[in-house]
């Protein structure tokens, strides 16, 4: 009787040591998962927030885009890009504009009233690393010229910041500005820079005075 008493609580022992040893490792395993789901997590956060550092600082770079029929616009994104930086750009239009000015005048004057975007050769898929862009066109029947209107509509423009400046023959930059803000509704347009086309070459000295103001 005896015997069968200490054998029973010998198979007892091992019975409880046998749960106690399981219960041990899956605490152990518990942990290592539950330590494994924290430094994944972790990790996700830190990636993400390398990602963001890094989508800031590729939107910190500047773009000069531009369309210049004659040279007077050309110019003067020139003389802007040497003063801000970054990268330049000149729209061009798949199908060039005639040569000849009364033709040039009629297409561009139906392109402008009937709001054609004319189909561009360059334009860009993908700007999403530029978070200033300052944009250049001759002025047409008092707006933005068709293939700058083409360029903002082909493009996402949200959250960035639109410099506009202008080369014309009229009275101004007319309704640029608010054409510009109608196809960039998402984006912020600054204070916009306007010469005339003949002046260009004499424009340093306000180009810098605009430049500091906007700064």
């Amino acid at each position: 009787m005896k015997k069968k008493v200490i054998l029973y609580a010998l198979c007892m022992l091992c019975f409880l040591l046998m749960i106690s040893f399981g219960l041990i490792a899956y605490a152990k395993t518990c942990s290592t998962s539950i330590n494994a789901k924290n430094c994944k997590a972790e990790m996700q956060m830190l990636n993400d927030f390398i990602d963001k550092e890094q989508q800031v600082k590729k939107a910190d770079k500047t773009l000069v885009v531009y369309y210049a029929y004659s040279d007077n616009t050309r110019k003067l994104a020139n003389m802007i890009h040497e003063k801000v930086g970054g990268d330049i750009l000149e729209i061009q239009p798949l199908e060039l504009y005639p040569d000849d000015y009364n033709a040039v005048y009629a297409q561009g004057r139906k392109e402008v009233e009937e709001h054609i975007k004319p189909q561009l050769s360059n334009n860009l898929t993908d700007i999403s690393e530029y978070g200033t862009i300052y944009l250049g066109s001759p002025i047409w029947f008092e707006t933005i010229a068709p293939p700058v209107a083409s360029f903002l509509y082909g493009q996402s423009l949200a959250g960035k910041t639109i410099v506009p400046f202008c080369t014309y023959d009229g009275l101004g930059a007319g309704q640029s500005i608010e054409e510009i803000t109608h196809l960039s509704p998402n984006a912020k347009v600054a204070q916009g820079f306007a010469v005339k086309r003949t002046e260009v070459e004499k424009a340093g000295e306000a180009l810098d005075k605009w430049l500091n103001e906007i700064d």
